[in-house]
């Protein structure tokens, strides 16, 4: 019964808050199931609901990076750097991933800069991050810029 809750309601969480509690209660009396908490998280975020799903996102036991890098990746959408940017620096461990959503993210908002700076501190990049940068700063009018980075790849 409890697995065919989070399956069958995951797409409606916004229809009654009797269904969206039921759920949340289910998860945390199972916390080692991240799936489902991962579930959870991504109905709220899609949902616009990035409030309740910041809250969720504090209430998990264990955050891998995936979740963490849906919740950057959302607060920039919606233009919440500072929100984004304050997950980046509590990671404890980044990935190649997390670092170039992060650049995504300063380059979507507008803070180029600030993308070159975590671009240039970078331990690892790889093709993605690279066009990143390219996209960014011709997306932004660096031209000269992007002209140096199609260059390098």
């Amino acid at each position: 019964m409890a697995d065919s809750l989070v399956y069958v309601y995951p797409g409606r969480l916004h229809v009654q808050c009797t269904t969206s509690c039921v759920i949340t209660v289910h998860l945390r009396r199972c916390p080692s199931r991240v799936v489902w908490w991962t579930m959870r998280l991504g109905g709220l975020l899609q949902e616009d609901r990035i409030e309740d799903g910041r809250k969720l996102f504090d209430m998990m036991p264990k955050k891998d990076a995936v979740v963490v890098i849906n919740m950057i990746a959302r607060y920039c959408e919606e233009g919440c750097f500072n929100e984004a940017r304050a997950l980046f620096d509590e990671m404890p461990k980044r990935n190649v991933t997390t670092w170039t959503t992060m650049v995504s993210g300063c380059i979507s908002n507008g803070r180029v800069n600030i993308a070159w700076k975590l671009f240039e501190v970078m331990p690892e990049r790889n093709d993605v991050s690279w066009m990143t940068m390219l996209m960014g700063n011709a997306h932004n009018g660096r031209m000269r810029e992007a002209s140096e980075f199609f260059n390098v790849i």
